[in-house]
Parts: C-alpha cells; structure tokens; sequence
C-alpha cells in the first residue's frame, strides 16, 4: 500500500487577496468622504466664530475709537463684504465718506464657505450701538454642507451667535 504525502500549502489563494483588497478600498473610499466633511466642517465652524469674534472687535474699536475724526462729526466703524461674498473687512468711516479712513483687518473665507449678506453687513457708532439701530442678521453658508447659521447684532448691541 503506497501512502500519499499530501503536503501543506501555505499561503493566501487568489481569491483570498482580492477580497481583502476590496475591503480596505472600500473602507479607504468611506474614510476619505467623512474626513472631506469633517474638513468643511472644521472650515466652516472656524469662519463662524471668526466672524463672531470680528463683529466684536469692530464694536469694541468703535467704542475706544482710535480714529477720532478731526471736524468733531461721528466716526462709523463697518464691517464689509465683498460682492461675491468671500471676504469681508473692517473699516473706519468718517462724515459717511464713500473712502475709508483705516482699514483694521480684512479675511478671506474658506472655499466651501459664503457670506450671505454682501456690502455693509454692520455699521457702529462710537457708543457700540449699531447705526441702523435695529436687529441685523448676518449669514453664514456652506455650500458643501448645506448650512446656513446667523448671527445677530440686536439693536443695543448685543452679538448672539447662533449654535452649531
């Protein structure tokens, strides 16, 4: 009687391999959608709570107006938009001039997101209380996410962002 020696193989089958590649691919392919939208969210929260922080500190450079006008009249102190929305600055005004007297800071905002408002978003006088003395929203969007969050300036002055 003759015994058959069957030896052992080892190793992974073709098959095998290809089923794990697919995997990994597919988990690679489900990881770099999320970490897309954990980016935008990132982006997104940080232009928020700039732009909140931005809005205060034109208020607060109202009130300590480092640009005193020289005839005596009120100094304004805007915060501006681009027309396309994607930058927005802080300026000093004098007699409501069409030119600016300073310009204390300009941002350029991520790709994803948007100002909904576009020119003069908010306007303070010297006291922090908004010229138009009324409540005033302004916008925030991305476009990636589909979100559109507010914040508020009320007619005393008081800055409410809205959660994220």
């Amino acid at each position: 009687m003759r015994l058959i020696n069957y030896k052992r193989h080892k190793g992974f089958t073709l098959l095998e391999m290809m089923i794990a590649i697919g995997i990994i691919i597919l988990l690679a392919g489900i990881s770099v959608g999320s970490y897309r939208r954990y980016q935008w969210s990132i982006d997104y929260r940080s232009a928020l709570t700039e732009l909140d922080g931005d809005i205060k500190r034109a208020q607060q450079v109202a009130i300590t107006n480092p640009y005193p006008n020289p005839s005596g009249k009120p100094t304004t102190y805007r915060l501006e938009s681009t027309t396309t929305g994607k930058e927005y600055s802080i300026k000093v005004y004098h007699d409501n001039a069409a030119v600016p007297v300073a310009q204390i800071k300009t941002v350029k905002l991520p790709n994803s997101v948007l100002l909904a408002t576009t020119g003069t978003m908010i306007e303070f006088y010297q006291t922090g209380v908004p010229v138009s003395g009324m409540t005033t929203t302004i916008a925030l969007k991305s476009g990636n996410l589909n979100l559109i969050k507010n914040i508020t300036v009320t007619s005393v002055g008081g800055v409410v962002k809205e959660k994220f």
